[in-house]
């Protein structure tokens, strides 16, 4: 045992890893000065903690590396132990220089000799190790993105949703198929029947018609094969619009799901590119991530200015209210599920875990001379292997996150614009459609009259349409007397017939 007292430092960058380390009587001192106390403890070392925010004016920094150039113009240059490149200003690094390395935060006061380990747990990489020891491991960190909690709702489209694209297609080519086979024993039918009192040419009468023969039950008994078609269509319509009526209903009643912005690093990036979201960082917090073209992205972002940089804890909450997004690393003891609330009692952020972000370990960092410190440490810390979890998810620290249903239990509820507007969509198509074909037909009818009256050479054959209302013939009288009572819009389209003018006589 050394009867010198081990300096440890400690800094409120995790509140309840070091919550009231300030206060030596207290009871929950932070998770991980229980665990220093109980190490040193099992050592008979004596130590003695030292704030570097009060002593050292050492903020939430628990160590970034400076590359310096000695020689040589340009500005100093900072690069994460994560892997990630940022500037603190000037031009880039040019001419000849020699590098120096130097560290900020916790690990500058490490490889300074300004204390002998810390007393926070920071993440194991290739660069820290170059400059300090680390112990075993005690936690496993794991990339999360915290913001608001959105409240935007994914609008449900229960109109077009009940069926697949696929289910859809096939729909209408069979609805089309089986109108061509009614227009085609439409032509047959005029064909046997000879003389009809309407133009033959006129596509729009055939296509009323054969909408007539189809929803339409006419006096005559049809032909056995008609017959057995209309039968099979009507009820495989039937059966259609029951279940498109019930996958609807149970689309609209499905519960409703949050609308998320994001999900992972990539989204979050995207967002913030798009200029919907920004990033919120605490001063020289450098972002996490796992390959490089985030890392390229990233750059491109300080660059733009594009990641706003706070001091306080209080701005980072409120530039989280106001579309921010702030990236941390949690134990991944307490983070089970993909999307939890950061605090289960006010619900008014959310953590999101970064499936696609860097992890990794966390352990306490010693100074690079005092490897014997380390060992021991190492020893004493392996007996309590067991225990570390249940000190850092228990007695009043950190709890495990609850999780975020995105999916939200409906309640009655009116239909509002957003469910009822392919709805109104569709309306408005289908009146834009028709009136576009009902100014085609005027324009056409008042061509083609123009047309032969000053030209003059209309045949006898020659029939200039004009849209009058007109009985029926014998055979159409039939057809129309059934539309009246069937469809009175079918009965008027079909009352509107084509005659010739006085000038000229029809020959059919």
């Amino acid at each position: 045992m050394s009867s010198k007292p081990i300096r440890v430092g400690v800094i409120e960058a995790d509140k309840d890893a070091t919550a009231c380390f300030r206060n030596p009587t207290s009871s929950k001192p932070g998770a991980e000065i229980e665990i220093i106390q109980m190490v040193f403890h099992l050592m008979n070392q004596p130590f003695e903690l030292i704030d570097v925010s009060a002593v050292y004016n050492v903020t939430v920094d628990l160590g970034e590396l400076i590359v310096e150039q000695v020689e040589g113009g340009g500005a100093n240059r900072i690069i994460s132990s994560s892997g990630i490149t940022g500037r603190t200003g000037g031009a880039d690094m040019q001419g000849e220089f020699t590098r120096q390395r130097k560290w900020s935060g916790m690990m500058g006061l490490i490889t300074n000799d300004l204390i002998d380990m810390s007393g926070i747990s920071m993440r194991i990489t290739e660069e820290r190790s170059k400059d300090v020891l680390f112990s075993y491991p005690t936690r496993f960190f794991q990339s999360i993105l915290i913001i608001a909690t959105p409240s935007d709702l994914s609008p449900r489209s229960f109109l077009f949703s009940a069926f697949s694209s696929l289910a859809w297609i096939v729909l209408i080519a069979v609805l089309l198929a089986a109108f061509a086979l009614q227009i085609g024993h439409v032509l047959v039918r005029r064909s046997v029947l000879g003389r009809h009192s309407c133009d033959p040419r006129s596509i729009v009468l055939i296509l009323l018609l054969a909408m007539n023969r189809t929803f339409s039950a006419p006096k005559r008994a049809p032909l056995l094969s008609h017959a057995l078609y209309v039968s099979i269509f009507i009820l495989s319509l039937f059966i259609i619009t029951q279940l498109y009526q019930s996958m609807m209903f149970s689309v609209l009643a499905s519960p409703t799901r949050v609308s998320l912005p994001f999900t992972n690093m990539h989204g979050a990036l995207d967002a913030a590119e798009s200029g919907s979201f920004f990033f919120s960082a605490y001063e020289r917090q450098a972002l996490l991530c796992s390959n490089g073209h985030s890392c390229q992205r990233i750059d491109e972002l300080i660059a733009k200015g594009k990641i706003v940089r706070r001091t306080t804890e209080g701005d980072i909450t409120n530039d989280l209210n106001h579309g921010g997004i702030y990236q941390a690393t949690i134990d991944g003891e307490f983070l089970k599920d993909d999307l939890s609330w950061l605090d289960e009692r006010t619900r008014i952020q959310i953590a999101m875990k970064d499936g696609s972000g860097a992890k990794h370990y966390g352990a306490f960092a010693f100074i690079k001379k005092n490897k014997q410190l380390k060992k021991r440490f190492d020893r004493a810390l392996g007996l309590l292997y067991s225990s570390i979890a249940k000190i850092t998810t228990g007695h009043g620290y950190h709890t495990r996150k609850e999780p975020m249903d995105k999916y939200l239990e409906n309640s009655w509820f009116a239909l509002e614009w957003f469910h009822l507007r392919e709805a109104f969509v569709v309306l408005l198509f289908a009146h834009l459609a028709a009136t576009v074909c009902f100014a085609v037909e005027v324009l056409l009818h008042l061509l083609l009259t123009r047309f032969c009256s000053s030209t003059r050479r209309c045949s006898r054959r020659t029939v200039i349409p004009r849209i009058v209302i007109i009985p029926s013939d014998s055979d159409d009288r039939r057809l129309s007397t059934v539309s009246t009572v069937s469809n009175p819009f079918l009965s008027l389209m079909s009352s509107i017939q084509f005659k010739p003018t006085r000038r000229e006589s029809f020959v059919p």
